[in-house]
């Protein structure tokens, strides 16, 4: 009986520590996006790039 409730706890301690991994992946996901986003933004922002460039890049070119 003492090996199943090690097993258990090892189970439960290997379940815990993936979630924390899943966790940590979603949230450099999630701050890897925002970087994106925040350099797009900055992008479309910048008074010297031309509008035309937004519409240029939307067609696809030969």
């Amino acid at each position: 009986m003492e090996d199943a409730r090690q097993l258990y706890k090892v189970l439960k301690n290997l379940q815990r520590e993936n979630e924390i991994l899943d966790l940590k992946i979603k949230i450099a996901r999630a701050e890897k996006k925002k970087q994106e986003n925040e350099a797009e933004l900055e992008r479309l922002e910048d008074p010297s790039e031309p509008a035309w460039r937004d519409e240029c890049y939307s067609i696809p070119c030969c």
